[in-house]
């Protein structure tokens, strides 16, 4: 399905029925990544309207003149979320930028919202000023991994905490399939000059309430788990939990603990 919004065709499935909760993917990627996560948990579960969407210029979506940095965007899920989802109030989750964006729309309409989930958020755009770890490959089983592109595979294994033939699969069907799709020369000038939501959201977060699940992993080498504790004093129904042994996979390099604490937290909701 498709819908124009403010400088955007943006492309979006429903899947289900009950609380509406909106799936916000990372930086050139597409829904798939999300899909890919939660599907597999709201499966187990009744009750819950499930929107995954592609952000402006990445996946099926795309941007219209005038489109140019993630305030542009942010603007864009806002303008969404008012013609798909209405007056009903929602449950917003993020991956990665799309955890930016999420803590975004808590910040600027936070009385629209029911609760929000962050999975390896970025909350500092710029890379330079973030508290990162240094990567480490803490499971290599390449050697039992089959595959067909070197240079894919090599690309796989500098993301990668947890190498196996599991979690390249994964790679392949949620990550690769929408960096593949992002081909906007305006992704571009977005990552390079108007990356960056200015104040940043957690720094405009006010009181907010709703019950709020973030999961960080300690070997993240593109976020780090450290910055997530801006959000503390911000949030005052939060729980965060750092996973040992992934990276910024943390869904499927340790997807029992990931599917654990996000079936239990969604439960709340019923």
């Amino acid at each position: 399905m498709k819908i124009e919004v403010s400088k955007a065709n943006m492309n979006y499935e429903f899947i289900g029925d009950g609380i509406p909760v909106l799936l916000i993917h990372g930086f050139s990627l597409d829904n798939n990544v999300m899909k890919g996560a939660y599907e597999p948990l709201f499966s187990k579960l009744d009750g819950f309207k499930r929107i995954y969407v592609d952000l402006p210029a990445m996946g099926e979506s795309v941007e219209t003149e005038g489109l140019k940095s993630s305030e542009d965007i942010l603007d864009c899920l806002i303008d969404f979320a008012d013609k798909v989802i209405g007056n009903e109030k929602f449950i917003v989750i993020g991956q990665s930028y799309g955890g930016y964006l999420a803590q975004g729309i808590v910040s600027s309409i936070p009385e629209k919202t029911l609760g929000l989930g962050l999975l390896c958020p970025l909350v500092v755009a710029d890379s330079d000023k973030r508290d990162l770890p240094e990567h480490k490959l803490m499971i290599d089983d390449r050697k039992n991994i089959n595959y067909e592109d070197k240079e894919e595979f090599e690309e796989f294994l500098d993301f990668a905490v947890v190498a196996n033939q599991t979690t390249y699969n994964r790679y392949r069907a949620d990550v690769l399939i929408g960096l593949n799709k992002a081909t906007s020369e305006i992704l571009e000038v977005i990552r390079e000059d108007n990356y960056e939501l200015s104040p940043e959201p957690y720094e405009t977060i006010n009181c907010y309430n709703k019950s709020s699940l973030v999961l960080v992993a300690k070997q993240d080498g593109t976020v780090g788990y450290k910055d997530v504790m801006k959000l503390d004093s911000k949030i005052s129904n939060l729980s965060i939990s750092m996973i040992n042994g992934a990276g910024h996979a943390l869904q499927y390099e340790q997807e029992i603990t990931f599917n654990d604490l996000t079936l239990n937290w969604l439960k709340e909701f019923k």
